[in-house]
């Protein structure tokens, strides 16, 4: 028993090169703590379902999102070109986000904020609001996925649509 606690008084000076242990109780860093801009690519889909016909557009678009708030508020600015059967149109939003990091690889999100719609048809421009949710599941390293759906409020030609909106895409932490 006296050789054990030699050798073991022997060890104590290596301690002191270790460096400072962690506690047990200290929260571990995870990819979801670093907040990165985003650059993404996604297909979306708006339904006009109070119009007459219901029309359908379809579409590319692109978003960048900012971080403003260490993990509390992201700022994002989106655009699509829609095609349609009675008109092609080119939504531009800028939402702020909340973001909700339920795990390293999964962060939900919700967000407001103004919105233009640009008819290209008619040459005019509708002003209105979106509201979102949706998600990036991050993959590994930094690629993810991105869902998400909108409701949409535009006053253009003195009316009023109303739209709902889904998009699937590409996301790039920058």
């Amino acid at each position: 028993m006296m050789r054990f606690l030699a050798a073991l008084a022997a060890l104590l000076p290596l301690t002191a090169f270790a460096g400072p242990a962690t506690p047990l109780h200290a929260p571990a860093e995870t990819a979801a703590d670093d907040h990165h801009a985003v650059l993404g690519a996604k297909l979306v889909g708006l339904s006009l379902p109070g119009e007459e016909d219901a029309p359908l557009l379809v579409g590319p678009g692109l978003l960048f999102e900012y971080p403003l708030a260490h993990g509390a508020l992201t700022v994002e600015a989106a655009a699509a070109y829609l095609f349609g059967e009675h008109g092609d149109e080119v939504p531009v939003d800028l939402l702020l986000k909340v973001p909700f990091h339920v795990a390293p690889a999964l962060e939900l999100f919700v967000g407001a904020g103004p919105l233009a719609a640009w008819s290209v048809e008619h040459d005019e421009i509708g002003w209105g609001g979106l509201a979102s949710v949706g998600g990036y599941w991050w993959t590994a390293g930094e690629l993810g996925l991105l869902l998400e759906a909108d409701y949409e409020i535009v006053r253009s030609h003195e009316h009023t649509l109303h739209g709902v909106e889904a998009a699937a895409g590409v996301v790039w932490r920058l």
